[in-house]
């Protein structure tokens, strides 16, 4: 196997079929397809593309679509049109999990980067390989995608001195994250502590 990175538009465009390919074996959402990735990263990328692939002989059998931020010499990978649709995810092949692990390994070894992986579904074979990498430190940072909010007094009271529209809005997201497999839950935090 061997792990490439592609950081051109041109080198997407000559993955783009087996990419496609990829994405519907692996049962992805439509926004990692090429087809909504590469306009994305046309009109709105910032930064450079860092599409890293794992190639078992001839043939794509992971890919991870995303993008790199530099900032103070730490680089940033970022999922491509995550700001759209927030569920992204590394593409395994199915049947690949020797490809999905190669590919972890090589992101997670990266010297002076982050994955910003938020965004990424919470199952599939993805996630399996993430999980069976051992050898790496993973840490966990929140972020927008879990915000914080001051609350005084108890969380019922705080829930329901909302807005009936706020409320509803916020019922309709659960029921989304739920049919995504994106578990929502509300933690309580006392102290710095209970943050970490």
């Amino acid at each position: 196997m061997t792990v490439q990175v592609l950081r051109s538009i041109a080198e997407l465009d000559d993955v783009a079929a087996p990419w496609a390919v990829l994405a519907d074996a692996a049962g992805a959402r439509h926004n990692m397809q090429p087809f909504w990735c590469l306009p994305w990263w046309s009109h709105l990328g910032q930064g450079e593309l860092f599409v890293a692939v794992v190639r078992s002989g001839d043939d794509l059998a992971a890919l991870a679509p995303l993008y790199r931020r530099r900032s103070f010499g730490v680089d940033t990978l970022m999922f491509l049109a995550s700001d759209i649709l927030g569920v992204s995810e590394v593409l395994i092949a199915p049947g690949q999990d020797a490809a999905g692990d190669e590919l972890w390994a090589f992101l997670l070894d990266r010297p002076r980067c982050v994955l910003d992986l938020r965004q990424h579904r919470l199952a599939g074979a993805s996630v399996e390989a993430i999980r069976r990498t051992e050898s790496h430190a993973l840490r966990a940072q929140l972020g927008p995608a879990a915000p914080f909010v001051a609350v005084t007094g108890s969380w019922d009271d705080y829930w329901t001195s909302r807005r009936r529209n706020f409320r509803r809005e916020v019922e309709r997201k659960e029921r989304l994250a739920e049919r995504e497999g994106l578990p929502v839950r509300v933690e309580i935090a006392f102290d710095p502590d209970d943050v970490d």
